[in-house]
């Protein structure tokens, strides 16, 4: 059974957990959190940045939400699904179940073409 990580995904288009990160630093919502007691090693962190957004004002938790998911949504339609995806998807005899890390759907997509 594969795992697939986020590379699978990158090498479609979208981005790297810590480019996800590095956008929700940057969404209106978190204009007014002070990232700069961040960890080094937490930065690009998707799941710290979103805590630290919402430790801040835990009432921004459906927007963050729907700001992460509408910004994946329009990431997910442009993306093109890659070699190595398309090769996993047609190989005879292909696994059942394949497991991802990932955020996105793109594992879904050549499966149904």
């Amino acid at each position: 059974m594969p795992l697939l990580g986020a590379g699978m995904s990158v090498a479609c288009g979208l981005p790297s957990g810590g480019a996800l990160a590095d956008w929700m630093r940057n969404l209106p919502l978190a204009s007014h959190v002070d990232f700069s007691p961040v960890p080094s090693d937490k930065t690009r962190n998707p799941l710290w940045i979103s805590q630290q957004i919402l430790v801040r004002d835990p009432s921004l938790r459906p927007a963050l939400q729907e700001a992460v998911a509408d910004h994946l949504r329009q990431l997910e339609a442009k993306a093109t699904p890659s070699p190595a995806l398309l090769s996993l998807a047609r190989t005879p005899n292909r696994p059942a179940l394949i497991l991802t890390l990932n955020y996105d759907r793109l594992v879904q997509r050549p499966r149904l073409r």
